[in-house]
């Protein structure tokens, strides 16, 4: 049956997808931990940071919400980072309840030494690839991306933490 060899042929592909994607988010994330805990912060703060960078001010509930991490996590995350001078805490103006989160200029900082560096290892990495095969590359994981996202919509789009990742196409 067509449809069976189709199904096989894809649970195939999955397989061997999986365990490349495993490997590699393995490796890129010991790398970017080697990155982030060189500057003395955490993957958490690192990701904290980068959501602020991309976002703006930004309440504290959301930001929780946004990185899926509960709110006393996300309190110790943000006096973390505001002991090492990366963001700025305040109350709402309108609701003294209201907390909200403002990156520093030495938090957008570090931001932009650590993204320096890791788009330095995959400039490397991609080098090393013929550019059409690079870019039908890009193309199959934007096709992926917008698929995944399309099912459900997560709360921050992969586009909203990066401006350099293309956002995939809204659900009508």
């Amino acid at each position: 049956c067509a449809g069976d060899d189709m199904s096989k042929s894809a649970t195939g592909d999955w397989e061997v997808l999986s365990d490349m994607m495993r490997r590699f988010w393995i490796n890129f994330g010991h790398k970017l931990n080697e990155e982030v805990e060189a500057r003395g912060i955490n993957s958490s703060q690192y990701t904290t940071l980068v959501a602020l960078a991309a976002k703006g001010d930004c309440r504290m509930t959301e930001l929780s919400d946004s990185l899926h991490v509960t709110m006393g996590a996300m309190t110790a995350i943000v006096d973390k980072l505001l002991r090492g001078g990366y963001v700025m805490r305040s109350r709402g103006t309108e609701d003294r309840r209201v907390v909200i989160v403002r990156i520093e200029p030495q938090g957008q900082q570090l931001v932009q030494e650590i993204d320096g560096k890791l788009t330095g290892l995959m400039l490397g990495v991609l080098g090393t690839v013929e550019a059409s095969r690079r870019r039908a590359f890009v193309e199959s994981y934007r096709m992926m991306v917008g698929s995944i996202e399309a099912l459900e919509p997560p709360k921050v789009r992969a586009s909203d933490l990066d401006p350099l990742i293309p956002m995939a196409p809204e659900r009508p």
